[in-house]
C-alpha cells in the first residue's frame, strides 16, 4: 500500500506544494508504486516521481539488509570503461571527458505542477547563487538549492509572464510583464527597480527571451520578431525590428559575450555580433527548435538541434560560416529539445523527446552526455515528456533537467566522488555562506 503524506517535514523538497500526494512514501508490507486504487482520487498520478521513490526505497532497503558489501569471487573481472582510440582521431570541440560514466540517480526531484513547458516560454531557470527560479501563476517562486528551502518571491499583481532570466551574481533577474514589458526585480530590495515597454505595438508583443550579455547588457526577443539590446537601467541601445519572421523562441550569447545566436518560429538560426545587431550567419533549420548552445570557452563553436523526426546535432564554426560536424541520428523518431556544454568538462548534454512509433505523441525524455558527436558517454533516464530545461548549478557540478512531465531532476554530474572532495575541501574552509544576503532574504 502506499501512503500519502503532507507533513511539513516531507514538503521541503517540493517546489510548488499544489498537490495532496506531495510525498509518497512506500510501506514495506506491501509496496506497490503503481497501486492506482489508493491514487485515484488524488488527480494528477507522478510516475517518474514514483520511479524515484521506488529506488530510493530499494536502496533503503538493501542497506539495511546488507550493510556490509558482500564479497564476491570475481573470475571473471569487470570491464573497465576505456575510451576507444583510433589514429587520427580529433575532438570536434575543446573536451575534457570524465573518465567513465558517474551520474547516479538524481539527488532531488522536485514537484513542479503545471509546469508550463511551452516552447517559446522560458519559464525557468538556475543562479549562480544556487536558486532555481520558475514562474508559477504569474509571479516567481523560488528554491535554494543550499539552504533547501521555497518561497514566493515577487508580488506584481500576477504581471510577470513567459520568460525569466537571471543576472550573473544572483540578486537581479530579468522577467517579461504584463502588458508587453521587461522588468528587472532585484532581491534584495524585494521590488521591481525598472521596466520598460516594448514600445512599438505594445499592445501584441510579449517577451519571449532574455539574455544577458554582461551586467550592463539585456537581449530581449518578442512575440513579433523584435530583437532589443537594453543597459542595466532598461534603457533601449539598439534594436532590430523584424530580426525573425514571427517570434523570437531562444536567445543564447557567446563565452566570450561577442556573438548571440537567436532562433525562431520562421525555422532560422541566426548569429548577431553584439552590441550592433549585425548579422553575422544564418542557417536554417528545417524545424522550430530552440535548443542552441556554445561551447564553455571556444567562442567559435555552435551547437544547434535540428530535425523533426529524426531529430539530431549539428555543430558549426561561425568564423568559418559552415557546419563542421553532425550526428548520426542516435534515436530515430525523436526531437532535440535542450542543449547545453558543461562549462568545467566541455561535455555536451543534450535532451531528447523519443516519440512511440504507434502514438506520437507519447513518448519519452532522455537526456545524453556526449564527449564527441560520435561519442555518447552516458544516458539520463527518468523523464516521461520533452525536456526543455538543461541548467547547471553549483559552478557546473550540478545539472538540473526539468520536462513536461512536471519534474525537475538534479543530478551530480561529478558522482559522488565529487561530492566528497568539495565536503572535504569546505571543512578545511570558513563555514560562510555563498551569499549572505540572499540567503537571508528567502528564509
Amino acid at each position: 500500500m502506499l501512503r500519502l503524506s503532507n507533513s511539513v517535514r516531507n514538503s521541503c523538497d517540493r517546489f510548488i506544494p499544489l498537490r495532496l500526494n506531495d510525498e509518497i512514501s512506500p510501506d514495506p508490507s506491501n509496496f506497490d508504486p503503481l497501486d492506482h486504487e489508493v491514487l485515484e482520487n488524488t488527480g494528477f498520478i507522478n510516475y517518474a516521481k514514483i520511479r524515484y521513490n521506488r529506488n530510493n526505497y530499494k536502496n533503503a532497503l538493501r542497506s539495511a539488509l546488507l550493510p556490509y558489501e558482500p564479497k564476491v569471487l570475481n573470475f571473471f573481472p569487470p570491464k573497465k570503461f576505456k575510451v576507444k582510440k583510433t589514429p587520427g582521431m580529433e575532438h570536434t570541440w575543446p573536451v575534457k571527458p570524465r573518465e567513465k560514466p558517474v551520474i547516479g540517480l538524481p539527488k532531488t526531484v522536485l514537484d513542479m505542477p503545471q509546469f508550463d513547458s511551452t516552447i517559446f516560454h522560458h519559464v525557468c531557470d538556475w543562479s549562480s547563487e544556487g536558486c532555481i527560479a520558475t514562474i508559477f501563476q504569474n509571479e516567481v517562486h523560488i528554491w535554494n538549492h543550499v539552504t533547501q528551502r521555497r518561497i514566493r518571491i515577487t508580488s506584481t499583481t500576477h504581471r510577470i509572464e513567459y520568460s525569466i532570466k537571471w543576472k550573473n551574481g544572483g540578486t537581479q533577474f530579468a522577467v517579461g510583464l504584463f502588458p508587453s514589458s521587461v522588468g528587472i526585480w532585484d532581491v534584495v530590495a524585494n521590488k521591481l527597480i525598472c521596466w520598460e515597454s516594448c514600445g512599438h505595438y505594445a499592445h501584441k508583443c510579449k517577451v519571449f527571451a532574455l539574455e544577458w550579455i554582461n551586467a550592463q547588457l539585456l537581449v530581449t526577443g518578442c512575440s513579433l520578431g523584435s530583437l532589443k539590446v537594453f543597459n542595466s537601467e532598461l534603457n533601449k541601445i539598439r534594436e532590430s525590428t523584424f530580426a525573425h519572421t514571427g517570434a523570437i523562441l531562444t536567445i543564447v550569447r557567446s563565452c566570450d559575450g561577442r556573438f548571440i545566436a537567436t532562433t525562431g518560429m520562421d525555422k532560422m538560426m541566426i548569429v548577431w555580433r553584439i552590441p550592433t545587431l549585425e548579422k553575422h550567419f544564418t542557417f536554417e533549420t528545417d524545424t522550430i527548435s530552440r535548443a542552441v548552445a556554445w561551447h564553455p570557452w571556444r567562442g567559435s563553436l555552435l551547437a544547434v538541434g535540428v530535425g523533426q523526426r529524426n531529430g539530431h546535432i549539428v555543430i558549426f564554426n561561425i568564423n568559418k560560416k559552415s557546419s563542421i560536424a553532425e550526428e548520426k541520428f542516435t534515436y530515430r523518431n525523436a526531437t532535440v529539445n535542450s542543449l547545453t556544454f558543461n562549462p568545467i568538462s566541455g561535455e555536451l548534454v543534450a535532451s531528447y523527446f523519443v516519440r512511440d512509433a504507434r502514438d506520437r505523441r507519447k513518448g519519452v525524455g532522455v537526456v545524453v552526455v556526449f564527449s564527441n558527436i560520435d561519442r555518447i558517454e552516458e544516458e539520463l533516464h527518468l523523464h516521461d515528456g520533452p525536456i526543455l530545461y538543461l541548467l547547471w548549478g553549483n559552478k557546473g557540478r550540478n545539472l538540473a533537467s526539468a520536462s513536461a512531465d512536471e519534474n525537475l531532476c538534479i543530478w551530480d554530474f561529478f558522482g559522488k566522488m565529487d561530492e566528497q572532495s568539495q565536503n572535504g575541501r569546505k571543512k578545511k574552509e570558513k563555514n560562510t555562506p555563498t551569499s549572505s544576503v540572499l540567503r537571508s532574504t528567502i528564509r
